[in-house]
């Protein structure tokens, strides 16, 4: 089963996400029930947006992991299937595998800081959220991801210096994510730096965002942020 593993990501990586899922689906279509190759399977779902094919494999993939005692396995699949339940918009489920995945692996910086997004992006708990990112940041201050995190929370927030501080050390840290670009722009505009402001969303949609980042960055460019 590793050997399938590995090999199905090294298709994935020379050749493509179709034909790595060709390739493993062969042997899931055996009714292998090894939980490394039901995560694996699961995982190349979800980067194709196949989110309840996804939710399926992992959800095999836990009950193999029980089977097989493999339990230090069980977070990180429950983590995986908690992003695939969020971005199918079924919070409720989601938060509950992002629950008892941290009650596996408490304090993970991965977990609360995606924990934590989510309940940014929905606007929920946000007090909650911001402790979850600041945790994050604490263990992990070289990530990205959870810098632009942790400025995107001060913007909520309506700090805009803090959040400034923060998104900008995110931009030295990786200069070409989108949605980094993107938080960029918005703090600079509420900061009255307009035209920094505008500069960042360009720039951001020359790194490619997902076709919903898109559009809205389009339309700020077209109306700012004040007028939208």
């Amino acid at each position: 089963m590793d050997s399938i593993v590995e090999k199905t990501y090294a298709i994935e990586q020379l050749d493509s996400d179709e034909s790595a899922l060709e390739y493993i689906e062969e042997f899931i279509g055996n009714g292998s029930e090894n939980a490394r190759l039901l995560k694996t399977y699961g995982s190349l779902q979800r980067s194709q947006r196949l989110y309840k094919g996804a939710i399926k494999s992992y959800t095999g993939a836990l009950e193999a992991a029980k089977k097989e005692l493999y339990t230090e396995s069980l977070w990180p699949i429950l983590f995986l299937r908690g992003i695939s339940f969020e971005r199918s918009k079924d919070w409720g489920l989601a938060e509950a595998d992002f629950i008892s995945a941290l009650e596996l692996s408490p304090d993970h910086p991965q977990i609360l800081n995606y924990m934590g997004y989510s309940l940014l992006e929905r606007k929920e708990k946000l007090d909650q959220a911001m402790r979850m990112i600041s945790l994050a940041a604490e263990k992990k201050p070289d990530s990205y991801h959870i810098i632009d995190s942790l400025g995107w929370a001060y913007y909520q927030s309506k700090d805009f210096e803090k959040a400034l501080l923060y998104l900008e050390r995110a931009m030295e840290l990786e200069s070409t994510d989108p949605i980094v670009n993107d938080h960029l722009g918005d703090v600079l505009w509420m900061l009255g730096r307009k035209r920094e402001a505008k500069f960042q969303w360009k720039k951001s949609l020359s790194f490619n965002p997902d076709p919903v980042d898109q559009k809205n960055i389009e339309d700020k460019l077209i109306f700012g942020l004040n007028l939208r």
